[in-house]
């Protein structure tokens, strides 16, 4: 154990998180008030009935986009539709959406209606972890462009 600490101490986290010019932002999923991080939703509970993209204010700005507007997310393994929002607390640099929502991979799905689906930005092949296997599920590396 204190030589795999030892190894995450001194690896570089950008190496790591694969972040870089073609993927600036960091994915972390996110948590919404009425909602379960899962596809069963009673209807009219969640406001938008998607997922929104939440982002910093600053980040935003500077990609030009206005609440709602729609966004194209890009991971190393797919991309989603999703619609812009505000989160003063996240961090530069950090898009959080929710999962459970969108369709099924391959089923035409209205994004604004059915939300993205995060599953399609993941991969069982990307740094799973050695103990339990799972994929990486935070801190995935993505793009994020207006769409029109």
């Amino acid at each position: 154990m204190m030589a795999e600490l030892h190894g995450v101490a001194t690896e570089s986290v950008a190496a790591r998180r694969k972040t870089d010019a073609d993927f600036p932002f960091q994915l972390i999923p996110s948590r919404m008030q009425n909602s379960q991080n899962s596809s069963l939703r009673m209807p009219g509970v969640v406001k938008t009935g998607y997922n929104p993209a939440w982002m910093n204010p600053a980040d935003m700005a500077r990609l030009a986009l206005n609440p709602g507007d729609a966004v194209d997310i890009r991971s190393h393994h797919g991309q989603v539709r999703a619609f812009s929002q505000p989160d003063p607390g996240l961090r530069s640099g950090v898009v959080a959406l929710m999962h459970g929502f969108g369709g099924m991979p391959g089923k035409g799905y209205d994004p604004k209606r059915d939300g993205a689906n995060v599953n399609q930005l993941t991969s069982w092949d990307d740094d799973g972890d050695p103990k339990h296997g799972m994929p990486r599920m935070g801190a995935l590396p993505v793009s994020v462009k207006a769409v029109g």
